[in-house]
């Protein structure tokens, strides 16, 4: 018994830690993930040239949209954003205790966008910097508002979604036997 053990020791202290075979793995699944990076980036960075636009809402409902293309270095005032659309005030703004009048938004000359004062008691919002990609977002949770970066193509109406929870009213009653 002694000796088959021995043997079995011996054999296992013969052998390297890595085989040929198991580097070839390993490099074969670095350059997967690698190049699986570097497709998504160079998506990123296409959607960036496409003229991205800042939501913003308030309430949960569109208040402004905002074109970052050409937006020169500054601070504005929610009205002063060049804008598709008029600005409206969402309904209940009553029961909202920082209305977005006292909101200011600074722009950095280069497709970014970011709260640049809030009325909020933390300040959260101004301390994330500017939003420059598809799906950076600011939010100020007292004032109810939502800042943020969506493509042209962005599914303003639906288009592309997955799937949608909460939205609309069911109008037909079920009843059950």
């Amino acid at each position: 018994m002694a000796v088959t053990n021995a043997k079995v020791n011996t054999q296992q202290a013969d052998r390297p830690f890595f085989r040929l075979s198991d580097l070839v793995v390993v490099a074969l699944i670095l350059a997967i993930a690698c190049s699986l990076f570097l497709a998504k980036l160079a998506k990123n960075r296409a959607r960036s040239d496409q003229g991205l636009w800042a939501e913003i809402y308030q309430a949960n409902q569109l208040v402004a949209r905002v074109p970052l293309d050409g937006l020169a270095l500054g601070t504005y005032h929610l009205g002063d954003l060049p804008q598709e659309g008029s600005v409206q005030a969402p309904a209940g703004i009553d029961q909202i205790p920082y209305g977005l009048d006292h909101y200011l938004f600074s722009a950095d000359g280069q497709g970014g966008l970011k709260i640049s004062q809030a009325p909020c008691p933390d300040r959260l919002c101004q301390r994330g910097g500017y939003l420059h990609r598809v799906g950076d977002l600011s939010i100020c949770v007292p004032g109810q508002v939502l800042v943020k970066i969506v493509a042209p193509s962005s599914p303003v109406q639906g288009e592309g979604l997955d799937m949608v929870i909460g939205q609309g009213q069911n109008t037909e009653e079920t009843t059950s036997p």
